[in-house]
């Protein structure tokens, strides 16, 4: 068996490499119930766009401060949470290129242990995959972290499969990071961090593609299946 991370990667392998599609299993980047789930009463505050795991090579952090920048205008009362080891110099000096406070931004390295409560305080989770070729084959973790805590995720459309996931399951919001940023999609994004059939849609959407038990009983019966052979 073929392993990927996305139906976009299989039907480029079926297609290009001429691969019988039986050959190919799709099988998710995955988090573990267990350890990511909701936690009721733990947000408080300001509204919270959260950014979590590495914002650098793949990922293209400017259009997240410019993004917040624009948030701001329409919502006063946020913050933007970083949870990720990160060059205290170079976001300063992005602060100072959108005129955002340093009040308005948290940064902090979280051990594992930590990352449920610290999930559980976002509002939303965001980020923007740098598109290339390679991205076909993409499905950050942390797309299923967040689900988990039915947190919605705001990204751009890097893949055909996330484009799918967020749209056909009313999971998020997909954002086109040159566009401007204008009050009716403001309007769209709050309507995602304030709706409590998000917060279900994602949870349902976490445990039908991202369960790590889901995940791991496909893996035994293709290893099953192999020993049979």
């Amino acid at each position: 068996k073929i392993l990927t991370l996305t139906y976009g990667l299989q039907k480029l392998l079926i297609e290009s490499k001429k691969i019988p599609k039986n050959k190919i299993e799709v099988i998710r980047t995955c988090a573990d119930p267990k350890e990511f789930f909701p936690i009721e009463g733990n947000k408080k505050g300001s509204l919270t766009i959260g950014c979590l795991g590495s914002i650098d090579t793949a990922y293209s952090f400017e259009e997240i401060v410019k993004f917040f920048k624009n948030f701001l205008n329409f919502h006063d009362n946020s913050i933007l949470k970083i949870l990720s080891k990160l060059d205290g110099e170079g976001l300063f000096v992005l602060l100072k290129k959108y005129n955002i406070p340093r009040s308005k931004v948290v940064v902090k390295y979280a051990i594992r242990e930590e990352l449920n409560r610290e999930i559980n305080s976002f509002d939303l989770l965001i980020f923007c995959l740098k598109e290339n070729y390679s991205v076909i084959a993409s499905m950050p973790t942390k797309v299923g972290e967040a689900l988990s805590c039915g947190k919605p995720v705001i990204c751009n459309a890097f893949n055909r499969d996330i484009s799918e996931l967020i749209e056909n399951n009313h999971v998020g919001y997909l954002y086109n990071f040159k566009d401007e940023y204008r009050e009716s999609t403001h309007k769209k994004i709050m309507s995602l961090v304030n709706s409590e059939a998000v917060k279900s849609n994602c949870i349902k959407l976490a445990k039908k593609e991202f369960d790590v038990i889901y995940a791991a009983q496909n893996y035994l019966e293709i290893y099953n299946q192999a020993m049979e052979s």
